[in-house]
């Protein structure tokens, strides 16, 4: 273990370095560069098309990179054709065709993926770009993540950016939101100069509630607004007109407004607008106000709808920017409309180095835009027979899926039941359990007309032939739902042993609800089958609780509550009530608001217990209304407003760790670990840890973990690094031993 931190620590150090060493093309290098370059040397055309794209040492000219990137794709290398197809894809520096543009992407794909295995952080940095997106591979947010985690602590520093996003906004399942990573990522990057991480960072840290963090906030938004970022302008006069950590400064306020607008900023130009409109931070100037109003709605047209329910805050925006020009020009003369007009018409954006950097890659892309492609991808790949891709269509047909207000695919009910049926059919376990649900609950259409037509009866016995299917594949969810339908006698005759037998399978390998719903059992009796015994109701309630099941949670806090087959403790039934909540259990939220707001088993804190209560009524747990009235009436201004900051800043904390169990069957995964297969060795790297299927063995989950590890998996370093945190000296050397001897088996 210690040679392996060695040698990682050996080789993020050499990375770091050549990722930094990228980052920047210094002058006495361009000639050089050129040199090699016109001799024919493919790897110093990729740097001069590289530079030239992202602005890094060099004037940032998207034609001299094309052309350079072109040369090099005549030469096969595939980060040459990357870039070229991003080029095309966003007409950047070459006409735009999308087509072509996806073609490129795609053919570079393999060829960055082999990169990025050895140690490329800017391949590294591309792949995690296209699994994310979509475009050249299928979307993958769990691989995007391990990528561009690789690639930013390699000092990639546009992958840190990134990683600072992604925590930002806790992209997908993989990654929690957690503001603490995400400062972290955008700390580094910013203080390699990366202006856009300078702006977020800066940001961020001005809308803490610590008031210690402001003014290093204000420190990375001013280097952000000194590089003329148009977005850092216009937070700049946000925060000017607010007086945060400033005087308030309304002239200074319209001034970076304005610095924005010229850019060809939208918001900024509505703002620049309405400060003009009114006169605030300048003198009132209607026919200015107007121009930038008019800039604002051009090309931003809104749907009647829009116009009545505005769907996005760009929505609101354009709706407020077309009343106000209304009403501006209502008093404007004639000569002053056509004044308007003229200037509006002549208008062109004049953006910043700095802004035309923080346009450039398929991330400062239209999101709407990419998700068509990723669309497009992704029937391509369920064209060609893939199960995972048809899956997800399946789905997206099943739900509809919008983006910014605008429909990327519209609901087609007849074609995600008929792909689930064919998947079902084919062995795919997720499709199995779909279609078991669907049969379950009916599947219905309403017309435009109001009609509903029924487009799958409600079949509960076939929904339990489908399960029985799923759960034949270890798939745990499967084997919970089965057992539920034996205690209920739906679609199968009522038998408590055989939901037992299934309910105790599925905890076997690994299922928290599995574990909550034994606990139940106990807890009420199960006829002849299972006699009430609170103890063991709540040693399985415990299980579920400690795997982050809430609903576990949720009861084992009520046992401790009540006292029922443990000793009284309001303040342990807290701590677990509090655990629930986070993760949006509403009977949890409104326990623990009660108290909260009663002082049982902890402090009183009444904001805390409006919070929590109000989210519980969002939930739509209606006996939390009369608790919430009486709360409030109680509340000071300064409570309710820090109870409605509390509420807007919730975010659910999922806990559940990844279990290994559903649609992966232990002894497939055994022999492929065996194999050497990274992918399988961290997957039973996770049985051992969790005891899902085997005998937890910290040893052995150690073992698994390193030699996944050992093939550059992000997510088994991670765990292993936890892990050896908690182990002897005595199992770490073990599992050492025990990895170093490992040989995989042909």
């Amino acid at each position: 273990m210690k040679n392996l931190a060695r040698v990682n620590k050996r080789l993020s150090i050499f990375v770091f370095l050549l990722g930094y060493g990228l980052l920047e093309v210094r002058a006495t290098d361009l000639d050089g560069l050129r040199s090699k370059a016109n001799e024919g040397d493919v790897e110093a055309m990729v740097e001069l098309a590289e530079a030239r794209y992202w602005g890094r040492g060099v004037d940032l000219d998207w034609k001299k990179s094309f052309a350079w990137a072109e040369k090099a794709s005549v030469r096969e290398h595939p980060v040459a054709s990357y870039r070229m197809g991003v080029q095309y894809l966003l007409g950047q520096g070459v006409k735009e065709d999308i087509v072509l543009g996806q073609q490129l992407i795609k053919l570079s794909a393999d060829g960055i993926e082999k990169l990025a295995e050895n140690s490329d952080h800017r391949a590294q940095f591309y792949i995690a770009i296209m699994f994310h997106y979509g475009i050249g591979r299928m979307d993958d947010i769990p691989k995007a993540r391990q990528w561009m985690e690789l690639a930013a602590e390699g000092g990639q520093v546009d992958a840190q950016y990134y990683m600072g996003l992604m925590y930002h906004l806790g992209v997908g399942a993989e990654l929690k939101r957690d503001l603490i990573k995400a400062k972290h990522w955008w700390r580094m990057a910013a203080d390699q100069g990366h202006v856009p991480a300078q702006y977020h960072l800066g940001m961020v840290l001005l809308r803490s509630k610590k008031e210690k963090e402001q003014p290093e906030g204000m420190k990375y938004l001013k280097k952000a607004v000194d590089h003329k970022l148009d977005r850092a302008e216009l937070f700049m006069g946000k925060v000017a007109m607010l007086g945060t950590s400033m005087p308030k400064d309304a002239p200074v306020a319209f001034k970076n407004f304005e610095n924005s607008a010229n850019q060809g900023y939208m918001r900024g130009q509505f703002l620049a607008g309405q400060a003009l409109a009114k006169g605030v931070g300048v003198k009132p100037d209607p026919v200015a106000a107007s121009v930038w109003l008019t800039l604002v709605l051009k090309n931003h047209e809104l749907t009647p709808e829009q116009v009545a329910r505005p769907t996005t805050p760009r929505a609101e925006m354009i709706r407020n920017a077309l009343a106000s020009k209304r009403n501006l020009d209502a008093k404007l003369t004639t000569a002053q409309l056509v004044e308007v007009r003229l200037r509006s018409g002549k208008f062109e954006a004049a953006p910043s180095l700095a802004t035309r950097k923080s346009r450039a890659g398929l991330m400062a892309a239209d999101s709407t835009f990419l998700a068509s492609l990723s669309l497009e991808e992704l029937k391509k790949h369920a064209a060609d027979g893939d199960m995972i891709a048809k899956a997800r269509l399946a789905e997206i047909y099943f739900n509809g899926k919008k983006l910014g207000g605008q429909v990327i695919s519209r609901k087609d009910l007849r074609e995600s039941i008929r792909l689930s049926i064919e998947l079902a059919i084919a062995g795919h376990p997720d499709s199995q359990w779909n279609l078991a649900l669907f049969n379950l609950k009916g599947v219905y259409q309403q017309l435009a007309d109001g009609t509903r037509v029924e487009l799958l009866k409600k079949n509960p016995a076939e929904a339990a032939n489908w399960l029985r299917k799923a759960a034949s594949q270890d798939y745990t969810s499967a084997m919970v739902i089965l057992g539920g339908l034996y205690e209920k006698g739906e679609g199968v005759s009522l038998d408590y042993k055989k939901a037992m037998e299934w309910f105790e399978k599925a905890a076997a390998l690994g299922d928290a609800q599995a574990c909550h719903v034994i606990g139940l059992a106990h807890l009420n009796g199960r006829g002849k089958v299972v006699s009430i015994d609170k103890v063991k109701a709540v040693e399985w309630f415990r299980r579920g609780a400690e795997k982050g099941d809430p609903q576990a949670q949720y009861a084992l806090a009520g046992a401790y509550l009540k006292g029922e087959g443990m000793e009284k403790s309001p303040e342990t039934a807290r701590k677990w009530f509090a655990r629930a909540a986070w993760q949006n259990e509403p009977r949890a939220q409104l326990q623990l608001g009660r108290m909260l707001r009663d002082g049982l088993g902890g402090p009183k804190d009444m904001a805390r217990a409006a919070m929590w209560v109000n989210l519980a009524l969002n939930n739509r747990v209606f006996e939390a209304f009369e608790v919430f009235n009486a709360i409030v009436e109680k509340l000071s201004r300064a409570e309710k407003i820090r109870a409605r900051e509390l509420v807007d800043n919730y975010f659910p904390r999922q806990e559940q760790r990844e279990v290994s169990g559903a649609g992966d069957d232990l002894t497939r995964t055994v022999t492929e670990a065996n194999k050497g297969n990274k992918d399988a060795q961290y997957r039973l790297g996770l049985r051992y840890l969790n005891g899902t299927g085997v005998k937890a063995d910290r040893v052995r989950a150690c073992k698994w973990l390193k030699l996944a590890a050992l093939q550059s998996h992000a997510k088994a370093l991670k765990e292993y690094e936890e892990l050896s945190l908690k182990m002897t000296n005595e199992e770490i050397r073990a599992a050492d031993e025990a990895a170093d001897g490992f040989q995989a088996k042909q």
